[in-house]
């Protein structure tokens, strides 16, 4: 059995040499590596999503807004093209984004409503034009119950289009297809598709 000083020193003897003349294969990695980088470009589903993509994080933004009791709702932000897999998916990220803003214009009508028939009124300052657009007339508000859900949908498929209109052209393209697909097969699931020859 060895020492511990002769084990170390058989240690010593199997490390490197300092030879510059022969380098390490890390030092020769290292070289080629600063030297010559790889360049790919991702696909679009391989691209982190702005939410994960820790350079684009922001800050928090208020959870929820309320004047004088009515909750103004907040625009959700369109989806990028990252969050698109273009696999044809039941539920596409655009598709859940147009029930998303639907939902926000139906809400958002209903508020206008609300803080239209508050008594006394908001002062023109009050309201929130950057959430609910410019103020509509005093006397629109009166008795409005909101806006309807085939016009809600109809606003929300507008606008959907258009984010899907500033996409890449392949992208857009492929978009505007599931779009055309998907009105195609529920307008053949609808009863009265079902009931004429």
């Amino acid at each position: 059995m060895s020492s511990p000083a002769e084990t170390e020193e058989a240690y010593t003897t199997l490390a490197p040499n300092s030879n510059p003349a022969a380098p390490s294969v890390g030092d020769t990695l290292a070289a080629s590596d600063s030297q010559q980088k790889l360049q790919t470009t991702p696909l679009p589903a391989q691209q982190p999503s702005k939410a994960e993509d820790p350079r684009t994080v922001e800050a928090p933004k208020a959870a929820s807004l309320a004047i004088r009791g009515v909750r103004i709702p907040q625009r959700p932000p369109p989806p990028g093209p990252e969050d698109c897999c273009m696999s044809g998916c039941a539920h596409c990220a655009y598709d859940i984004y147009a029930d998303d803003l639907q939902d926000f214009h139906a809400e958002a009508s209903a508020a206008r409503a609300s803080l239209l028939a508050l008594d006394p009124p908001l002062a023109p300052d009050e309201w929130p034009a950057e959430h609910l657009g410019a103020r509509p007339t005093q006397s629109a508000g009166k008795g409005a119950a909101g806006m309807p859900s085939e016009q809600a949908r109809a606003t929300a498929e507008s606008e959907v289009d258009a984010v899907i209109g500033g996409l890449d052209p392949t992208m857009a393209a492929f978009l505007k297809m599931e779009k055309a697909m998907k009105k195609k097969a529920a307008s053949a699931a609808s009863p009265a598709a079902a009931s004429s020859p």
